[in-house]
């Protein structure tokens, strides 16, 4: 028999957490933990998603005092967004209850855990697996080495 030229795991991997300090049912305070996505996790469409939501912020955030009220309100929701997909299971009342700040912090936390592929890793992933709709087909120069490399079929 042929060893295996892909060995897939099913086992759950090691994730990253973060803790919400919440009022507990017995009124007090309780650090519930919350495991953060990883870029595994994601599609392609989901990953230039949320590379996307942190360019808007990035080109946003210097210029917030004088950014446009919809502008802010587009920023607002894509942060919750991005915080929703990245931290698993997260209660959508624990979501309205957190501040900018700390949704802000959860986004560097993740970006921060989870290394996030380069333009040119995107590309070629994009080239190799064209599900999700693209009809730009690529050069022939730039799927040299590549399976049906020229090939003008999808």
């Amino acid at each position: 028999m042929a060893e295996p030229i892909l060995t897939l795991s099913a086992l759950a991997p090691e994730r990253n957490s973060i803790v919400i300090v919440q009022v507990g049912a017995d009124g007090n305070p309780a650090e519930v933990p919350y495991e953060l996505a990883l870029l595994d996790d994601f599609g392609l469409r989901d990953i230039a998603l949320l590379q996307k939501i942190q360019r808007n912020f990035n080109d946003l955030s210097p210029r917030l005092a004088s950014a446009a009220d919809s502008e802010i309100a587009r920023l607002e929701t894509d942060i919750d967004t991005f915080v929703q997909k990245v931290v698993r299971d997260l209660p959508d009342e624990v979501l309205q209850l957190l501040t900018f700040k700390q949704k802000t912090a959860i986004m560097g936390a993740f970006q921060q855990a989870a290394p996030q592929p380069t333009q040119t890793e995107t590309d070629q992933a994009a080239k190799l697996n064209p599900i999700g709709g693209s009809s730009a087909q690529p050069s022939s120069a730039s799927t040299e080495g590549t399976p049906n490399a020229g090939s003008t079929s999808p």
